[in-house]
């Protein structure tokens, strides 16, 4: 729900903004098939930005992690 309502309200306050896409991944650690996933998911959409959300230190590791497999 946190999800949606952080969606709802980007969008209300932005509106001409294009959301790609969403994703909640499963609480805790996930496979790196997960990632993945996730990976090929931001790929697709053609983002320009990514916001991520998994809370202090995950998110900052997950993007120090993973930022060279995103687009520039």
């Amino acid at each position: 729900s946190t999800l949606d309502k952080l969606t709802a309200r980007f969008s209300r306050e932005f509106p001409h903004t294009n959301i790609s896409g969403t994703h909640s991944p499963p609480f805790g650690d996930w496979p790196e098939s997960e990632t993945d996933s996730i990976i090929e998911k931001i790929r697709a959409s053609r983002a320009n930005l990514v916001w991520v959300g998994l809370g202090c230190p995950k998110q900052e590791n997950w993007i120090a992690k993973n930022k060279h497999r995103l687009p520039p």
